[in-house]
């Protein structure tokens, strides 16, 4: 959902009507809505053809490491790096 500052921000499998305070709140995507779409066409492109495979495997771990960045980077920075690598299947833990 887009918040008053424009950012992106997302909640988690509960709908907005039931939440009870934030508790199933995922965190900001990125800084605008044309960041976000930018950074979703781009995660998804690279995941699709050129990091697929199994996020274990440490092949595909190494090809989707920069794309997290680049992804990061196209949102808005590296506040949303976390919440990138969770979206692309690596883990928030996982990124340094």
């Amino acid at each position: 959902m887009r918040v008053l500052s424009g950012r992106i921000e997302a909640f988690g499998d509960c709908s907005a009507e039931i939440t009870d305070g934030d508790q199933c709140f995922a965190g900001p995507l990125a800084v605008s809505m044309e960041a976000y779409l930018e950074a979703l066409f781009c995660g998804t492109l690279f995941r699709r053809h050129f990091a697929t495979g199994f996020s274990d495997q440490p092949q595909t771990r190494q090809k989707l490491e920069p794309v997290v960045q680049l992804c990061a980077n196209l949102a808005g920075g590296k506040e949303y790096q976390n919440l990138w690598a969770r979206i692309l299947g690596l883990g928030p833990a996982r990124i340094a």
